[in-house]
């Protein structure tokens, strides 16, 4: 650009800018400007008319070139099943086939005509918050807006609560239609169902006031009261940090460890989550159950064979030995505490399992190894492992407890500052990543066949093999035939 100026600025007018695109094997820009310099009064000038008015001419240019054609005639036949054209009848009542072939390429020419009317129409508005449906077609039959499902989706009919499969009854949609086939239950009996295995309520229905009761108050239906996940959003008119709301506590992390040696131990119900998730710390001075919520992040379970290569004298190949086999697992998870009241519980946890890489020490001072049992879900249920490392890490995006005061209120009612309140609360990350490297220790013999290394190891139709009695590969489950159940 400098050398074209400075050529115009001598005199000695160049001509680079006239050079034909076709010379050189390439096909010329549909829209041409004059390369500007100083003191023409011919250089162009762009504005939003302009651009629209260059981008009509580059659409309509293409349309007749080519790619343009190609795109004409793919949507001509895409159209040939879709257009409505007449059947051409002769005088005696029969089919005209040419006829009709003429009707039908009529109707396809007019659909056509209309796409390239609505592309060429739509160009120059493009900006304007105008837009043409193409071809010009409306709300109708054979456009992308027939059969728009506009109602609202059936979760918004309960404000958006989500529930477990069988949070009303089978058939509970036909109440609206027929409400004479059921009996309403009463408010006090409907509260009192946590869930609705039997197959007989599908003859009731709940009343209306026990279901705004029931959603209301945190029902077994509702997850937040299901699983004690508790309610860190609700609002509060005051909030006083030394008398919190339980709802808004997750019963889970305020949940401490929990000594689980006694034979009649029982998991409480404020470990309820939902996945089974927890640590069961065996040692010789006892058990330790840590319940954390089931925030997972990663799952890898990996199964090595080990093999020894063994050379002989004149052979250029390996032949190996069966050694042993080896299988790793890599847990992560996290832990976040939304109140005060859960930080202590949560950091109580993480440190106790932490312990389980260090040894036990009995009274005469000799080390005892340490054994977790590991449950995720039915993957892993009560599974005996090495904890062979445990990992913390904070992220930056992670909040921090600062431990720097609160408001508290008063005898009188009063509100007031208290810079000292938060006296046993330590400045330490509200959530970290927990990741942990495992070897189980198999309570099985491990061998080729049916053997229980993955999921629950209970018995009958929940078990994916039936042990064998004398340790050695068991028999598959098969999956269990569902009864057929009906509604009278």
């Amino acid at each position: 650009m400098g050398i074209i100026r400075e050529t115009y600025d001598d005199g000695n007018h160049t001509s680079l800018n006239k050079l034909k695109y076709s010379e050189y094997g390439q096909r010329e820009p549909i829209i041409t400007k004059e390369i500007p310099h100083k003191g023409d009064s011919k250089a162009p000038t762009t504005n939003n008319f302009t651009r629209r008015v260059d981008d009509f001419t580059r659409i309509a240019t293409i349309l007749t070139q080519p790619p343009g054609l190609r795109y004409l005639g793919n949507e001509t036949m895409l159209n040939i099943p879709k257009v409505d054209f007449k059947t051409k009848l002769k005088k005696d009542g029969s089919v005209s086939k040419l006829g009709t072939l003429v009707n039908a390429i009529g109707a396809n020419l007019l659909s056509t005509v209309k796409i390239i009317g609505s592309t060429l129409a739509q160009v120059p508005l493009n900006g304007t918050g105008t837009h043409f449906v193409k071809g010009f077609d409306g709300v109708g039959k054979r456009v992308y807006l027939d059969n728009l499902q506009t109602s609202a989706h059936k979760l918004a009919l309960f404000n958006g609560k989500v529930f477990e499969d069988n949070i009303l009854p089978e058939g509970y949609n036909n109440v609206w239609r027929n409400p004479g086939m059921y009996r309403e239950i009463p408010e006090d009996e409907f509260m009192a169902t946590s869930t609705m295995p039997d197959s007989s309520y599908t003859k009731f229905h709940p009343s209306k006031e026990a279901l705004k009761r029931f959603f209301k108050e945190g029902g077994a239906a509702n997850k937040e009261g299901r699983f004690n996940l508790g309610k860190p959003g609700k609002r509060l008119y005051f909030h006083d940090i030394t008398a919190p709301d339980e709802d808004t506590i997750d019963k889970k992390n305020q949940l401490g460890p929990v000594d689980s040696t006694s034979k009649d131990f029982e998991i409480p119900k404020e470990a309820a989550d939902i996945i089974k998730f927890h640590f069961e710390v065996i040692t010789p001075k006892g058990n330790t159950m840590l319940f954390f919520r089931a925030f997972l992040d990663t799952l890898s379970d990996a199964y090595s064979a080990n093999w020894t290569p063994i050379q002989y004298i004149g052979r250029g190949e390996s032949f190996y030995s069966y050694d042993n086999s080896t299988r790793s697992i890599n847990l992560g998870f996290k832990i976040s505490a939304q109140s005060r009241q859960e930080m202590r519980p949560l950091y109580q946890k993480i440190n106790f399992l932490a312990s389980s890489t260090s040894p036990s020490y009995t009274a005469a001072g000799f080390q005892t190894p340490t054994f977790v049992n590991v449950t995720v879900g039915d993957y892993l249920e009560e599974v005996p492992c090495i904890v062979n490392n445990v990992n913390y890490n904070w992220n930056q995006n992670y909040n921090w407890e600062i431990a720097k005061g609160g408001l508290k209120r008063n005898d009188d009612g009063s509100k007031e500052w208290d810079a000292e309140i938060d006296y046993d609360v330590q400045e330490l990350p509200q959530t970290l990543d927990c990741t942990l490297q495992l070897t189980p220790l198999h309570s099985f013999l491990p061998q080729t066949g049916n053997m229980p290394f993955i999921g629950s190891s209970q018995g009958g139709d929940k078990g994916f093999v039936k042990a064998d009695k004398d340790g050695g590969p068991g028999t598959l489950i098969t999956q269990p035939t569902q009864p057929t159940q009906t509604t009278k």
